[in-house]
């Protein structure tokens, strides 16, 4: 088929050209409606842009473990500011507390 062919049939079906071509014939890139991206020559799909393809239990290992490295920090600091007398390293250690606290619970 034609490269004007298939590029416009694509956009007609509300696809868009991307500036990136397939790795595997060359051709643009289209992203569909549900924002996969695509190569409309080989039909190569590109899973890593396909957020769908995301596995939602890797997801949520991933957030236990980075709830349990930030807990174990704020403990660490904690520990640190019992034992300060400096009052500017009592204030970094502060600061340094809340902006943990503030990544712990936007991510859960």
């Amino acid at each position: 088929m034609d490269f004007v062919k298939m590029a416009s049939k694509e956009m007609f079906k509300g696809s868009k050209m991307l500036s990136k071509h397939c790795d595997v014939c060359g051709a643009p890139m289209f992203e569909d409606k549900e924002g996969n991206e695509y190569c409309p020559q080989c039909n190569h799909e590109d899973k890593i842009t396909n957020m769908d393809n995301i596995d939602k239990s890797t997801s949520n290992i991933d957030n236990n473990n980075h709830q349990e490295i930030l807990n174990k920090k704020i403990n660490y600091l904690f520990d640190k500011l019992d034992n300060e007398t400096d009052i500017n390293r009592i204030t970094e250690i502060g600061i340094a507390l809340k902006t943990i606290m503030e990544l712990r619970y936007k991510e859960i």
